[in-house]
């Protein structure tokens, strides 16, 4: 759909100002591999043809992108297959691990290596969460869908009761009047659960499929990497390939099915370090938020403690001692820098709810979320990559862009949508949800295969019409992801959390520091024990994210371990803010926990430290914030949807602040930044580095008038010379005029700087206008341009129909043209209502007009283009690129 495009005519006003040194160019402009977007690639089986695979391995290379991330999709593992729906090929010949498997895992290596990108891969089929295995027992596990939830009053174990031998039990319960007794029975046994289906007539357990490891102990990782090492790269020449080119080992989200996540040691794990036994605990275990998902009560039938505080402390010490398995998996998968192996899971809270992800974290290379997971809430982000940062981790991976409904719509818009609040969290790599193969394969048609049942978005790849224009996004993306891993994360404020299972939600459901431009991330109790965790000079973290402060908001519960170290941070001068109840009781129910917990958070509260401060509700801490000096690092001139993202330079002096509009309209803000470097403008679309010609100052701040439209952003670079060189000699950047615009009044278009000629600054006018500069002149302009010229009519336009050929299974794209002349700007639609109905493809549009003449300069508005993309060429020399 097309709006009314205007050529307005704009004047330009010259000021010239004394020059300035100019450093070397940036490297800001083309980010080096590691910086771009990968695509996640879904492989169907290992029957396609290798061939094919180069290819799209090299169109994702001809797009910009950093590399991909090798998903052998398999179906989505076939779960179908349970209703006796065999794969698509024979599994026993191309299933994951077979000979075939490891000769196209091997081409997509070549293939990585001969672009120049890097490859992240999967440990398994279909998820990656596990391989095929031998000497697998049967029995698994099912459930109805009846749900009844007993109260117990008591609990008796009789293990001790049962013969060893016949398995037989002799008890006479209590008599208890009227109580009711239930005799439960437990056995642990595998889930066998398939993570991939196998292959129809296998004679080798590799054609049987795979099935999903053990998730909490170390040998559920070996039994993985033990497999791939010895049927996925078992000769020197792919080992040699893959430490090349190959980035991070990596599994999707865990999508683990059992009535009760366990691992064969746990109730040892559990009784030796929760220092009592799980056997009590059993029956409340079984709950709907110990299942994949909180999707169903597994056996129908659920039961809480009549002392509901002892049903709770039974879960909470299960999930701690569940994720101490978990990490211990984490853990045992070492990097491995011969193979090109680190390991780098999607945690995810929907998956594991049981798994404390703060605290896993930090174990990681580069942890991964995902957007859809995360359903695109900004402080579901800050939960993730707070224990990142904290950890010294630069790369805060997300898989992006997938949508729930259907592939083939999402525009770049969309697209950019999630990157962008992702990027405004501190997410620094973004995994494209993704790319299709693109070749033939059994009963796929056109326009590409097309994976989860055309569930989800999105199939890029050069079947869609948009793909000619996606490089300019991959560029966008990766140079806001050059910004996010350099240097070190600034953060002004610390919020603990603690919450068991964990939820998809916001945690501070308040926006009144967010309006403010405060910024914040989450720390778990085991984060404040972390050896980064220290105080020095009133400040939280010093060489990490540097927090202002440590707010407790609403929080329930914290180990004693966690109490203490608020203590110490706060008899050590850091700001301590109690939101609401000051009450903290301790994780689970070791003896003594409790008491301690509250002993030492009372001491805390109570402790007359000026630092130290409680307060009502939410709604008073901005103002308990402001009147303790502690002050967003960037702050608006007026509440907003704008949220910045600032990071510390290494040694080279400059500073990054990111800026994301998420409100519904253009907005023009008066930001603050608490610094006095000389400010930078880094325009992701272009990679140009152009230095702010218009803002204020002060001693300690810069002020800057920013005009951000819907869903857009911006960069902004403050560089101050080492305080150990008196020039600068890195980040290169373009000289900034040493005298620049303080305020402006009338029609301003826009101020532009020449790079070739530091001393001019150039201003756009569309009427009368008053310029103040920093050494106190002013100028004032007349100027008077003509009406605006309205180019509605005389189009020439050709649209290209892409669609399938006569053939449905050939994967080529026929295209029918359809020409019109003289014809307005309208929707296709519109346009011809009889044969562009349905159609997707390309649009071409040329028009001839008269352009003002001399030094007047012009500035044309496109309008937008909802549903696609778009370029634009005037007298042959392309504009932009367009901002989406």
């Amino acid at each position: 759909m097309h709006s009314s495009r205007l050529l307005s005519p704009a004047l330009g006003l010259l000021l010239r100002l004394a020059a300035a040194p100019h450093p070397a160019a940036a490297s800001f402009a083309e980010p080096e591999v590691q910086y771009r977007p990968k695509f996640r690639y879904w492989l169907p089986d290992a029957s396609i043809p290798p061939a094919t695979l180069t290819t799209d391995i090299r169109t994702i290379a001809s797009a910009g992108a950093g590399g991909l991330e090798l998903l052998p999709y398999y179906q989505y593992g076939l779960p179908e297959s349970a209703r006796g729906i065999p794969p698509p090929t024979d599994w026993t010949i191309y299933g994951y691990g077979t000979p075939a498997f490891r000769d196209i895992f091997s081409t997509a290596l070549r293939a990585v290596a001969d672009e120049e990108l890097v490859m992240d891969f999967a440990l398994g089929a279909n998820q990656g969460a596990g391989v095929p295995t031998q000497n697998i027992s049967a029995g698994a596990a099912g459930f109805t869908s009846t749900f009844v939830e007993n109260t117990l009053g008591r609990v008796v174990d009789l293990t001790a009761e049962v013969d060893p031998d016949t398995r037989e039990l002799s008890w006479t319960p209590p008599d208890q009047g009227e109580s009711e007794w239930r005799l439960m029975v437990w056995y642990e046994r595998y889930t066998n659960q398939k993570s991939c289906s196998g292959g129809p007539n296998a004679t080798e357990y590799i054609g049987n499929g795979s099935w999903t490891v053990d998730h909490f102990s170390a040998a559920g990782s070996k039994k993985l990497t033990d497999f791939f090492d010895a049927h996925v790269i078992p000769d020197d020449e792919t080992r040699e390939l893959l430490a090349s080119v190959g980035k991070y080992a990596w599994e999707d989200s865990m999508e683990l099915v059992s009535s009760l996540w366990w691992t064969p040691e746990l109730q040892s794990m559990f009784n030796e370090s929760r220092g009592y036994d799980i056997t009590l605990c059993l029956p409340y275990l079984i709950t709907a938020a110990n299942y994949w998902n909180g999707a169903v009560l597994p056996y129908g039938e659920g039961f809480v403690a009549e002392n509901a505080t002892f049903g709770a402390k039974c879960n909470e010490d299960y999930r701690t001692t569940l994720n101490e398995g978990y990490q211990e998996y984490l853990a045992a998968i070492q990097p491995s820098p011969e193979y090109g192996r680190i390991f780098a899971p999607e945690l995810l809270p929907t998956d594991l709810a049981n798994v404390k992800k703060l605290d896993d974290i930090s174990i990681l290379d580069a942890p991964e979320g995902e957007s859809l997971g995360f359903n695109n809430i900004i402080d579901t982000y800050r939960q993730f990559s707070g224990p990142a940062h904290l950890s010294g981790i630069s790369v805060i991976s997300s898989e992006c862009g997938a949508l729930s409904g259907a592939p083939y719509q999402q525009t770049f818009n969309d697209l950019l949508w999630s990157v962008r609040r992702g990027l405004a969290a501190g997410i620094s790599m973004h995994v494209l949800h993704g790319f299709a193969y693109s070749g033939p394969y059994t009963n796929t048609t056109w326009p590409s295969y097309t994976t989860f049942t055309y569930r989800f978005s999105e199939m890029w790849n050069q079947h869609q019409p948009s793909w000619m224009h996606i490089n300019e996004t991959i560029r966008y993306i990766a140079r806001n992801q050059y910004v996010s891993q350099s240097g070190t994360p600034s953060v002004d404020l610390a919020f603990y959390l603690y919450e068991a299972p964990w939820t998809v939600s916001a945690k501070y459901m308040d926006t009144n520091l967010e309006a403010l431009g405060y910024t914040y991330e989450y720390l778990s109790s085991n984060n404040l024990q972390a050896p980064e965790a220290v105080v020095e000079g009133n400040v939280l973290a010093p060489t990490r994210q540097s927090f202002k402060a440590l707010i407790f908001s609403n929080a329930s519960a914290i180990t004693p371990g966690g109490a203490a170290k608020v203590q110490e941070f706060a008899e050590a001068g850091l700001p301590v803010f109690f939101v609401g109840a000051t009450n903290l009781t301790s994780i689970g129910q070791e003896p003594g926990a409790a008491a301690e917990v509250a002993s030492t958070i009372g001491s805390v509260v109570n402790s007359g430290l000026e630092n130290v401060h409680t307060v009502a509700s939410s709604a008073d801490l901005p103002e308990a914030l402001s009147s303790a000096g502690i002050l967003p690092k960037v702050s608006f001139s007026n509440a907003t949807s704008w949220y910045p993202f600032w990071r510390r330079g290494a040694d080279d002096g400059l500073d990054y602040a990111f800026i994301y509009n998420d409100d519904q309209s253009a907005q023009t803000v008066d930001v603050t930044f608490a610094t006095t470097g000389t400010p930078y403008h880094f325009d992701a679309w272009t990679g140009a580095i152009t230095p702010v010609l218009q803002y204020t100052t002060s001693p300690s701040s810069i002020t800057i008038p920013i005009t951000l439209a819907s869903n857009q952003t911006t960069i902004l670079g403050f560089f101050s010379a080492p305080s150990n060189t008196t020039t600068a000699a890195d980040p290169a950047l373009p000289a900034a005029p040493p005298t620049h615009i303080t305020s402006t009044t009338g029609a301003i278009a826009g101020l532009v700087s020449n790079s070739s000629s530091p001393s001019t600054i150039t201003a756009y006018l569309t009427g009368p206008a008053t310029l103040t500069l920093s050494n106190g002149t002013t100028h004032n302009s007349t100027a008077s341009p003509p009406p605006a010229t309205t180019l509605d009519h005389d189009w020439s336009i050709s649209i290209a129909d892409w669609h399938r050929t006569p053939d449905a299974y050939s994967m080529a794209t026929a295209i029918t043209y359809h020409n019109y002349t003289n014809a307005t700007l309208a929707p296709w639609t519109e346009l011809d209502g009889d044969a562009l109905v349905g159609v997707s493809g390309v649009g071409r549009y040329s028009a001839t007009f008269a352009t003002p003449a001399g030094a007047q300069g012009a500035l044309l508005s496109l309008g937008p283009a909802t549903g696609g993309s778009m370029r634009a060429w005037v007298n042959g020399v392309q504009v932009g690129p367009l901002d989406n």
